[in-house]
């Protein structure tokens, strides 16, 4: 047992007792309300307490793990901000990874780590949480007989003390209960409050409740004790020996030479489309929304075999410049891809899958960027980098709110809207997108024949309205908050459409 666990475990009183109040707080945030407010306080929440227990433990918080703790809080913020269930989804992911990594930072010295140490020891770390998280029961257990022990008398005087109040109370209570009708209403009111048959529909979120703030309470003490007890210190064997430069040289050569004549037809055909013919009956239209995904596939995989090169084979000039040039052909690809797709939005206009297109092409150039500075860079924290850019991108990608930028670019993209155009934003997107569609949609629907349209539109805000009645700080957000305000304002100011609604169809059949 090492001096961190030592501390831990004569110090229950301080972890335990913290970890059992974050326990009731993780209840208060979590319970039936994942993507509420009060996921910015359980991030908060979090942070503060792993803060806590790293200062009691004697260590010094590095520059590295505040960075990461304004990452989950930033988290914590995305998820307040919006409606997108899958982007909320993606936030719990994120806080979980980067606690992970952030404790992985703040105990071991990560700079001689590849790829597959992050790995291994980020899952090593998941399952040693996960093996320890009921030690918090058994150290309370053991906390609370030795306090017991010392406690003996004044506990058994307590209770006989209690004992003797509930035997007295038989004798007075129902003298009192008859000696004064209003207490004995009041009395009868608390008693039928308090009786099993109205606590019986409350039992099973009493249960929820409970269980709830006992996951937090095990896991955060679970998750600290397993960053001191766990080793990794020790320096990590290699999975496979680096092999000769000369296999890896002949790879990328036969790679390269591929890779530099598909550039070639890129930039002639695509780029420059004037300089070369096509094949006879294949527009420029086709040609650009042609093999789009397959090119997004094979940049990604570019950046692993560029990476597994480096892993894999003695380091050798000859070979550092044959993958520069496959990462210079990467780039043409998705660059090419990305010009691909921009000429399909602009005829088919944005989706959010479309969307995560460009961000997901724009990380991809920012990592094998990185890639190529660590070719010739030795030290260069390359796993750090590359989390740090996926993680940061990815927060900017939430915080924009891409529903609202979606809705907004087709908005002032569309020339004449169609009910597919309609039924794409006010199904397929989230509440990120009620403001703009409330302020913009109406524009297009002015002429007599769109009273369908009209009514989906009013059908969707009245949705919106009804299902966000009493939005309380627990289940609070920011979006949801905007659209019930749009919803208001729509519906107030197009009443006249509610004849074209389904919920009027649907009182006029009931009538």
């Amino acid at each position: 047992m090492n001096y961190k666990e030592q501390t831990i475990r004569s110090n229950f009183k301080f972890f335990g007792g913290i970890s059992i109040l974050y326990g009731l707080l993780f209840a208060f945030c979590m319970y039936r309300n994942l993507f509420g407010a009060t996921f910015l306080v359980y991030a908060i929440a979090t942070v503060y307490v792993l803060d806590l227990f790293i200062r009691k433990v004697d260590l010094k918080i590095k520059k590295e793990t505040k960075m990461y703790y304004m990452l989950i809080i930033v988290c914590g913020i995305s998820t307040c901000i919006t409606s997108n269930k899958p982007l909320q989804f993606l936030n719990w992911c994120c806080v979980i990874g980067l606690l992970i990594v952030s404790m992985l930072g703040q105990f071991f010295d990560k700079s001689n780590w590849d790829i597959p140490s992050y790995v291994v020891n980020s899952v090593i770390l998941f399952i040693t949480t996960i093996g320890y998280s009921f030690l918090s029961i058994k150290e309370t257990e053991n906390f609370i007989k030795r306090e017991e022990r010392r406690e003996n008398k004044k506990v058994s005087f307590v209770i006989i003390g209690v004992l003797v109040a509930l035997g007295s109370l038989l004798i007075i209570l129902p003298l009192l209960i008859s000696s004064d009708m209003i207490f004995r209403k009041v009395f009868e009111s608390l008693t039928g409050w308090l009786s099993f048959e109205k606590m019986v529909p409350n039992i099973q979120t009493v249960l929820g409740i409970l269980i709830t703030a006992l996951l937090g309470f095990v896991l955060i003490y679970g998750f600290f004790y397993a960053c001191c007890r766990v080793d990794f210190s020790g320096e990590r064997q290699r999975i496979v020996e680096r092999c000769h430069p000369i296999i890896g040289i002949s790879f990328s050569a036969v790679i390269g030479v591929i890779y530099l004549l598909y550039s070639a037809i890129q930039i002639v055909y695509l780029f420059f489309g004037n300089a070369g013919s096509l094949p006879e009956g294949i527009t420029y239209s086709q040609y650009a929304r042609e093999g789009f995904w397959q090119l997004v596939a094979v940049a990604a995989l570019n950046i692993i075999i560029v990476m597994l090169c480096m892993y894999l084979f003695e380091e050798n000039k000859y070979l550092k410049i044959l993958l520069t040039i496959i990462c210079g052909c990467t780039f043409v690809m998705m660059a090419s891809a990305a010009y691909r797709m921009y000429l399909y939005v602009s005829i088919y206009h944005l989706t959010i899958l479309r969307l995560l297109v460009f961000w997901f092409l724009l990380i991809l150039a920012l990592i094998m960027g990185g890639v190529i500075v660590s070719i010739y860079k030795k030290g260069f924290q390359l796993v750090r980098y590359i989390i740090l850019t996926s993680v940061c991108g990815y927060l900017i990608f939430t915080m924009a709110r891409p529903d609202y930028q979606i809705a907004k670019y087709n908005m002032e993209h569309i020339q004449d809207m169609r009910a597919e155009d309609l039924s794409y934003m006010i199904y397929g997107l989230s509440l990120d997108a009620a403001p703009v569609i409330a302020e913009k949609a109406y524009d297009y629907l002015s002429g007599d024949d769109n009273y369908n349209m009209k009514g989906q539109l009013y059908d969707y805000f009245r949705t919106i309205a009804d299902n966000n009645e009493e939005i309380y700080f627990r289940k609070a957000n920011y979006s949801r908050i905007k659209a019930k305000t749009a919803a208001d304002v729509y519906i107030k100011e197009h009443a006249e459409d509610s004849i074209y609604s389904a919920y009027y169809y649907g009182d006029y059949e009931y009538q």
